[in-house]
């Protein structure tokens, strides 16, 4: 199974997000009025929003490699290490990373990228 690659930064602390994919309740609205749930599922899958700030074109170049060359853009799953409790994920992009030039400095562009992430 594919690795996401080791970058030279860790993701912004500004733009994670961290929420269940889903929400796996069964809701029905009874002639009492009140509402009884119940859990669909066991599994609740996470999915997180990540977004790295400034990096450098050869971390870019990178994470496009990986998108488009090893996982296909969200078609194949692939490990993720969550740099804040170190935690191996089986995710897949949850549509394509965002890529945004942002400078250019003497050691060349600088971009910021985005995406989300779902747990397998």
């Amino acid at each position: 199974m594919p690795t996401f690659p080791t970058l030279s930064t860790n993701p912004s602390v500004e733009g994670w997000n961290e929420e269940a994919a889903f929400d796996p309740a069964i809701r029905n609205k009874v002639e009492a009025g009140y509402v009884a749930s119940r859990p669909k599922f066991t599994r609740i899958p996470k999915k997180w929003e990540l977004s790295y700030k400034s990096i450098l074109n050869v971390d870019k170049n990178l994470v496009e490699t990986f998108e488009f060359t090893e996982v296909y853009c969200g078609s194949t799953n692939f490990n993720w290490t969550n740099p804040l409790n170190s935690t191996v994920y089986d995710v897949r992009f949850l549509g394509t990373v965002k890529y945004s030039l942002v400078g250019e400095t003497e050691e060349g562009y600088r971009w910021d990228i985005s995406f989300t992430l779902e747990q397998v």
